[in-house]
């Protein structure tokens, strides 16, 4: 880090990237709730998901390409009381994707020691699941979470020494997710960070 960003106050940096995320959430939410898709995959998947949460058995009364993980976790949101619905739905998407793009942009952030590259990193993040709201509560919005996840768990403490268990997250997360495109386009990211960690 350069010394004209480190003499600055941590509180105003910290403050500069709240405001950011703010506007950032305020423009999610508006996105969010703003468009819908003249198909209905949101609605396919939050039949699906009420249908498990009230005791449908999946792939034999519940038609689904999509492996169970993101039914037992809706199941979880249903019975902490949030709808599933296309407002519960739109929702947790919206949390996702907010929280996926703080958590990614706070381990560039960490991993490079550059408020730069995490400011960066929560906007291009930011952007590029701005593809979200063209279907809500798509099981793809768990993947980019757990995908940040294995992205955090994998890179563990960046200045620590190395873990023999670092790594293992990734066959978590390719378990759970079960989806090959969202495995592409999610994991470079995750072995870029892990390398930073593991030559440092």
């Amino acid at each position: 880090m350069n010394r004209a960003v480190s003499a600055r106050p941590r509180w105003l940096v910290t403050l500069l990237l709240a405001g950011f995320a703010a506007a950032l959430a305020v423009l999610a939410a508006r996105a969010m709730f703003g468009v819908f898709m003249f198909y209905d995959d949101e609605g396919y998947v939050l039949i699906s998901y009420r249908n498990f949460a009230e005791g449908g058995a999946l792939y034999r009364e519940i038609f689904s390409q999509y492996g169970p993980f993101p039914f037992v976790a809706h199941w979880g949101l249903h019975l902490a009381g949030v709808p599933l619905n296309h407002a519960g739905g739109r929702a947790v998407t919206l949390c996702l994707w907010v929280l996926v793009a703080l958590a990614l942009a706070a381990l560039a952030g960490r991993a490079t020691r550059s408020i730069p590259a995490g400011i960066f990193t929560l906007a291009g993040t930011f952007s590029c699941l701005f593809v979200m709201t063209s279907e809500p509560s798509h099981p793809g919005g768990l993947i980019v979470a757990l995908g940040a996840a294995a992205a955090a768990g994998g890179c563990g403490p960046l200045a620590g020494p190395r873990r023999p268990t670092d790594g293992h997250d990734v066959g978590v997360v390719h378990r759970l997710s079960g989806d090959s495109l969202k495995q592409i386009l999610f994991f470079p990211p995750y072995l870029i960070l892990y390398n930073i960690r593991r030559n440092k």
